[in-house]
C-alpha cells in the first residue's frame, strides 16, 4: 500500500544516505526531466544550481550531525535540459536499510513563483500610475488656481481625486 502511495505521489520523493540519492519515485524524473539510471546513485548536489549549493549542502551536514535545522525550505534545482526548477523540500530523517537517510518530500513551485513575479510586477505598474495619475491631480489642482476651470478638467479634478 506504502509503494502505490510514494509511486503515484503529486511530489518527489526520494531518499537521500550518505548524500548517494537511493530511491526516487516517477514524480521526480518528471520534475527534472532525468532518467532513472541518471539520478539513482548520484550525490544529490550535483542537481541543485550553483547559488543554492552552500545553504543546500550546510543544512544536510547539519541535519546528519543531528543539529536542529528547519525541516522545510525552498531551493532551486537544475533540470537536465538546464531550466531552474524552484521547489519546495521536506525533509525528515528516516531508517533506511538500517542506517540513517533523509526522506526528502520534492514540491515543484516553479508556477507559482513565476506568478507571483507577475503579480509583482503588475502591483509596481499600479503603483507607478497611481502615482502619474496623482501628479496629475496635483497639477490640475495647481492649474485651476491661476486659470478658470475648462470643462474637461472638471471631469479629470472629480474623477482623479477618488485615486
Amino acid at each position: 500500500m506504502y509503494e502505490v502511495l510514494v509511486e503515484k505521489a503529486n511530489d518527489g520523493i526520494c531518499i537521500i544516505q550518505d548524500g548517494i540519492i537511493k530511491y526516487a519515485n516517477p514524480k521526480v524524473f518528471e520534475i527534472g526531466g532525468y532518467e532513472k539510471d541518471e539520478i539513482i546513485g548520484k550525490h544529490f548536489i550535483q542537481f541543485i544550481a550553483p547559488e543554492e549549493k552552500e545553504k543546500v549542502l550546510q543544512l544536510y551536514e547539519k541535519r546528519t550531525r543531528g543539529e536542529k535545522v528547519e525541516d522545510i525550505y525552498e531551493t532551486i534545482l537544475i533540470g537536465k535540459d538546464g531550466r531552474r526548477i524552484f521547489v519546495q523540500i521536506t525533509v525528515a530523517i528516516i531508517d533506511y536499510e538500517e542506517h540513517p537517510a533523509e526522506l526528502v518530500i520534492i514540491r515543484d513551485i516553479t508556477e507559482k513563483k513565476e506568478m507571483e513575479k507577475s503579480l509583482n510586477r503588475v502591483r509596481k505598474n499600479i503603483v507607478f500610475w497611481r502615482k502619474i495619475a496623482q501628479m496629475e491631480y496635483f497639477l490640475l489642482l495647481v492649474i485651476n488656481q491661476y486659470m478658470p476651470i475648462l470643462p474637461s478638467s472638471r471631469f479629470w479634478v472629480r474623477n482623479l481625486s477618488m485615486i
